[in-house]
């Protein structure tokens, strides 16, 4: 019956999140959410339904993170909140990539991307421009793929702490566009590369 008892819960699931204990995670919030908070807002309620769906995203239950995430963005356009609808976006942008809908990967990503260059965030930028070359190159848009992919390569060398993990991505899909035009060869060294930073970002 402590009062804190929600926010408690809600912060556990946001630490099982964080070490990748998605079940755990998903079962703390709903925990959470199911203490009713009378002073709870709109924000808050909006915030519950996307941490929610976040853990549904890991956990491959696609469909019904997509309806939380909707509820959720439908919440925060309410409230006027655009920095919450735009990470509802990105979240959008993540399923439909692991679901290879290049359509739909790239609507939200470019959302999620107009805000991100606006507010000049950077790392995120990196990873929407990610997204959308791997959406034109599924469409077969080649030229223009090559184009996103670049730039998120850039973005990510000027980040300056670099994300290794991004980078490997980054340039894996580039290799396959190599292969596309058929320059294996250029493939094969690009591939090489990367191969030994994985050798690090893998090693036990």
């Amino acid at each position: 019956d402590h009062p804190m008892l929600g926010e408690l819960l809600r912060d556990q699931g946001r630490y099982w999140f964080a070490v990748n204990e998605f079940e755990k995670s998903l079962a703390s919030h709903l925990e959470g959410i199911a203490i009713v908070d009378p002073d709870q807002t709109e924000v808050a309620r909006g915030i519950d339904l996307l941490n929610v769906a976040m853990a549904r995203n890991r956990l491959h239950q696609y469909e019904e993170s997509i309806a939380g995430l909707r509820e959720a963005i439908a919440i925060f356009k309410k409230e006027k909140d655009p920095k919450w609808v735009s990470k509802c976006h990105g979240e959008l942008a993540e399923i439909y990539f692991a679901l290879e809908m290049p359509d739909e990967l790239e609507e939200w990503a470019r959302k999620a991307l107009d805000y991100a260059e606006l507010t000049g965030n950077g790392r995120w930028e990196y990873w929407l421009n990610y997204y959308i070359g791997v959406a034109r190159k599924l469409k077969g848009e080649i030229d223009s793929a090559e184009e996103f992919l670049a730039k998120a390569k850039f973005q990510v060398v000027q980040y300056g702490d670099q994300d290794w993990n991004a980078l490997v991505k980054i340039e894996k899909e580039i290799a396959g566009i190599d292969v596309i035009r058929g320059k294996v060869s250029q493939a094969e060294e690009i591939l090489r590369r990367v191969a030994t930073i994985e050798e690090t970002l893998l090693a036990s």
